[in-house]
């Protein structure tokens, strides 16, 4: 038998198939990274956005749509209180809403037809009172962020003012 006819295979090869792999896996782990932070991202863009001024209300798709149509926060010298007052509306059940300031989160608004229980998509509110004594407008929001569960989001800045 001639020595050179049983060759051993040479594995240059091989190291390229898994190159290809691992890179194909570090693309599947940033895709799903990316996704969560996206989400947190856009919120926080829009605290951004709505501090400096901006408005946004969006429509994703075929038809999710979210509008803040007024965001405030009043102080009252009558009753020594304040309080965030945001209004809009959307497509999306209330419960279905998240909202974030730049002080924090919190939880669905309640939709606007004061029925108890109501969760159909319409008018929606949000008006909490903002803990602490005395009146203090500097503790109030700069910008407010609603988002719906599909990334939906709308941009407002909060206006602080007094009433009696």
């Amino acid at each position: 038998m001639n020595k050179h006819t049983f060759r051993k295979r040479s594995p240059r090869g091989q190291g390229l198939v898994e190159y290809a792999i691992i890179i194909a896996l570090v693309a599947i782990v940033v895709v799903v990274i990316i996704t969560f932070v996206g989400f947190a991202a856009k919120r926080n863009f829009g605290i951004v956005a709505g501090a400096l001024g901006a408005t946004h209300d969006e429509t994703s798709g075929p038809g999710t749509h979210i509008e803040i149509t007024s965001a405030q926060c009043l102080g009252s010298k009558s009753q020594n209180l304040m309080g965030i007052w945001i209004l809009g509306r959307s497509n999306v059940a209330p419960s279905q809403l998240m909202g974030s300031t730049d002080l924090g989160y919190f939880t669905a608004p309640t939709n606007n037809s004061g029925v108890p229980g109501d969760d159909n998509p319409g008018d929606w509110r949000y008006n909490p009172l903002i803990p602490g004594s005395g009146i203090d407008l500097t503790r109030c929001p700069h910008s407010v962020v609603i988002q719906a569960a599909d990334g939906t989001t709308a941009v407002a800045p909060v206006i602080a003012g007094m009433v009696n």
